[in-house]
């Protein structure tokens, strides 16, 4: 099960094993409603003691667990993500070529896939693309949704930016793969995750990437 166990678990006579993707929420309370942190809290804070055995998606989680809910080390074994299979064929020179047409890719490109919200830091991105803009012939594409969408989008048109830098919402993640091999570089300065997948995503397509050097994404590439 995934960062709870059912309460009422405990006295089950069975093995009980939870995977726990990240603790954000206790690093960074200000992200968070309080209600919601509440409710986070004690769901992990219950599966750590009801657990026999506990997944951690990377060292960077097991240390925070260790940390804020102070786990027996020997409670907790890390096993690393993967990413979806369709990342690992580099081959499919057709596909790319259809997706090249589809999606007018005839400039060269850096590449943002992701949710758009503040903990990842796309503004950032986009003000720094600014500072490049007129040295590069690279466009920017963002791919992904939330809570900052409209803010992006207005800002793009506001400083007129719709002809250097797209952003796709809801982007089939079928198209994703020939975006990543098709990509200059991706760019993943997110401040803090439990993994960050999108990073394997990326190298997988042999494409390198730009993130932070904090949290787990030196462990993750």
């Amino acid at each position: 099960l995934s960062n709870e166990l059912p309460f009422g678990f405990k006295n089950i006579n069975c093995k009980k094993v939870v995977t726990i993707h990240d603790v954000i929420f206790k690093r960074y309370p200000d992200w968070y409603k309080k209600v919601d942190r509440k409710i986070y809290d004690r769901k992990t804070k219950q599966a750590c003691d009801v657990a026999d055995k506990i997944i951690a998606i990377s060292n960077q989680t097991k240390k925070d667990l260790i940390e804020f809910y102070q786990v027996d080390e020997s409670k907790i074994e890390v096993v690393y993500q993967a990413c979806n299979p369709i990342f690992y064929d580099n081959e499919n020179v057709p596909f790319r070529n259809e997706n090249i047409s589809k999606y007018k890719l005839d400039k060269p490109f850096m590449l943002y896939v992701g949710s758009l919200t503040g903990r990842k830091n796309v503004f950032e991105i986009i003000y720094a693309f600014e500072k490049i803009m007129s040295k590069t012939d690279h466009d920017l594409i963002l791919i992904g949704n939330g809570k900052q969408k409209d803010a992006i989008e207005n800002y793009i048109f506001d400083n007129d930016l719709d002809q250097r830098i797209r952003l796709y919402n809801n982007f089939p993640t079928s198209d994703l793969p020939p975006l990543y091999q098709l990509a200059t570089l991706t760019l993943y300065p997110s401040t803090f995750e439990g993994f960050g997948i999108p990073i394997i995503e990326s190298l997988w397509s042999k494409t390198p990437v730009i993130t932070n050097s904090g949290s787990c994404f030196k462990e993750t590439a």
